[in-house]
Order: structure tokens, then C-alpha cells, then sequence
């Protein structure tokens, strides 16, 4: 289990000031650094497999507090990725802001897709955590955000062969990939770094 001070447990995605507990809302736009937008370093993600990733059920623990199955998104496109709510680099926030321009695109056209994010921090992040922090950034209800236990997390991802580890006790290495799921839960493709959200639109449109 990883500790961490208070100072380093708020989420600072696109510099966004949550509520946690009793405290005030903290903003940190106003004193984090951001990184140059350029691809951080990062673990690789291999080829996806081709079965789907329904199958056998799996139960996870989304932002409302409700216990539910993946295989719940059958029957629709998914879109897919792996997030936790302290990342401090551009990952998670480049792969957010990624799929809220996708939603937007689709929203333009008529359509929408629902939205999936899986957390890879089990000992931190929780329902009324990932809620706040959803609503911090002003998400939709058609965004999903699930977690589960570390066991079930790592069988998830090592089906996907997607690979994170622990750096330091607040930060977690991960790979960066938005995963684009068929009606049966198969993944029909990965957005990479270089994914653009216009890249991304057309790509669904094929």
C-alpha cells in the first residue's frame, strides 16, 4: 500500500481544485509547473488481444458507489482508458481532455459513445473520490469511472498487456492508450500519444 502526505493526494489534471473531506477547494493552477506538453516517459502498450474483455465477468465499483460488470457496455462501442485521480503528469490529462473533444465531435454529429475510465490506484482511489473528481472537471453522466481491487485491477490490465508500476510512494508508471471496444467488448483499436482528437473522430467513422 503506497502513503502519502495530504499535500501530494489532490488531483491535478487540467489544474482542476477539488474538495476533499472537510478541507476547502484547493486549485493548483496557480502553483504546479506543467511539464512541457511532449510525451512523458512511459511504459509501452503492446498488441491488445482479441477476445473480448467481458468475458469472464468481472465486478468493479463505479463513481456512484454502484457494484457493476463491464460486460454491462455490451451491445455498444466503449471507449476505454486507464486513469488515477493523482496523476501529476500529462498522461491521464491528455488522454481526459483526448476523449472529452471525442465526445464533443460525436456530440456534434448525433451520436455518442459511452466513456470508461479504469483506475490503477486501488488503495486510493474511491467512489466518492473519482465522483468529485468527475465533477471537478465537469464530465457528463456518459463517463464511467470503475475500480476494483489491486487483484482484479492487475488481471484486467495484464489481459490487455498493459503494463504500470509504482515510481516514488505518490506516482504511478503507466502506459498511455485509449482502447476503442466493439459491441462485444473486443478491442477494435488503440489511440497512442499521437492520436489526435480529429485522428481519433475519423477513426470511428471507418
Amino acid at each position: 500500500m503506497r502513503h502519502r502526505s495530504f499535500g501530494r493526494s489532490l488531483p491535478v489534471a487540467l489544474g482542476v481544485g477539488l474538495a476533499i473531506g472537510n478541507t476547502a477547494p484547493v486549485s493548483f493552477a496557480d502553483d504546479v509547473t506543467e511539464p512541457e506538453a511532449e510525451a512523458p516517459a512511459q511504459v509501452a502498450v503492446p498488441e491488445p488481444p482479441l477476445t473480448s474483455l467481458y468475458a469472464p465477468p468481472s465486478a468493479w465499483t463505479n463513481d456512484r458507489g454502484d457494484h457493476v460488470l463491464l460486460g454491462n457496455f455490451s451491445g455498444q462501442r466503449v471507449l476505454l482508458t486507464m486513469f488515477y485521480t493523482t496523476c501529476r503528469t500529462h498522461m491521464c490529462s491528455v488522454a481526459i481532455e483526448t476523449l472529452r473533444e471525442v465526445e464533443a465531435g460525436l456530440r456534434k454529429a448525433g451520436a455518442a459513445l459511452p466513456i470508461v475510465l479504469v483506475s490503477l490506484d486501488s488503495d486510493w482511489d474511491d467512489a466518492p473520490l473519482m465522483r468529485r473528481y468527475k465533477e471537478g472537471l465537469g464530465l457528463s453522466d456518459n463517463w464511467t469511472f470503475l475500480v476494483a481491487s489491486e487483484k482484479q485491477t492487475r488481471a484486467f490490465t495484464d489481459r490487455l498487456a498493459y503494463e504500470f508500476f509504482e515510481g516514488d510512494p505518490s506516482e504511478i508508471i503507466h502506459a498511455y492508450g485509449i482502447y476503442v471496444l466493439d459491441d462485444v467488448g473486443r478491442v477494435q483499436q488503440v489511440w497512442g500519444w499521437d492520436t489526435s482528437p480529429e485522428k481519433a473522430l475519423a477513426s470511428l467513422e471507418r
